[in-house]
């Protein structure tokens, strides 16, 4: 998801806010509130997981260096 939306932010916000309308509890589901997580913490805004909607007032460029940072963050996770 963090490739995605670093690839193209508002695209990639369209995918995750597909995945959070899923009804099951699902891989992709909980990459997406993970990734929600991520930003409310890098952000200190927890609004982004209350309304995730919100996500979309960041500017592309918050966005891209938010997704990059949760992609290392990961990577880094699973070394």
């Amino acid at each position: 998801l963090s490739s995605t939306v670093f690839y193209n932010p508002y695209l990639g916000l369209a995918v995750m806010y597909s995945y959070l309308d899923y009804n099951a509890i699902n891989p992709h589901r909980i990459a997406a509130s993970n990734f929600l997580k991520f930003i409310a913490r890098h952000t200190g805004n927890n609004m982004y997981i209350k309304k995730p909607s919100s996500v979309k007032n960041l500017s592309a460029n918050e966005i891209k260096q938010i997704a990059r940072q949760h992609f290392n963050t990961t990577v880094k996770d699973l070394k």
